[in-house]
């Protein structure tokens, strides 16, 4: 039997500085919370005179939403969803005013549908289920 030269229990030293590790490890959770800070801070803020309230509002949502998908920190589409949840919540529309933009409930419920289905697939609920059939 041949000796095998690998050692599988070897210990690799990181050897860079503690900080810089420290900060590879929170970095995303950094920038989000740094991201939705300025989001807050801006909507106490009161915005241009010439700019309703409810567009500074939209206005500060739709930069959040650029930064969160220029640097992918959230999933796209998380990101949607967090921007289509948030205008409702922001005040800026009524609820059915704004969901009335995307067409009927059906929209909704096939994003549901497929949300359910990633899901099932992820965890493997999907093979499990057509092996059993």
């Amino acid at each position: 039997m041949a000796e095998s030269h690998s050692q599988p229990n070897q210990i690799i030293v990181d050897r860079r500085p503690l900080w810089i590790v420290l900060f590879d490890r929170l970095r995303r959770y950094l920038f989000l919370a740094l991201f939705f800070g300025v989001f807050a801070l801006l909507l106490i803020q009161e915005g241009p005179s010439d700019l309703s309230f409810e567009g500074y509002k939209v206005l500060c949502l739709f930069v959040l939403c650029v930064l969160l998908w220029s640097t992918n920190l959230i999933p796209l589409s998380i990101t949607s969803l967090l921007a289509i949840a948030a205008v409702p919540l922001l005040g800026v529309m009524e609820a059915s005013q704004a969901y009335a933009y995307f067409g009927n409930k059906a929209v909704f419920f096939i994003l549901g549908v497929f949300i359910l289905s990633a899901a099932m697939v992820s965890c493997g609920l999907s093979t499990r289920i057509s092996i059993w059939l």
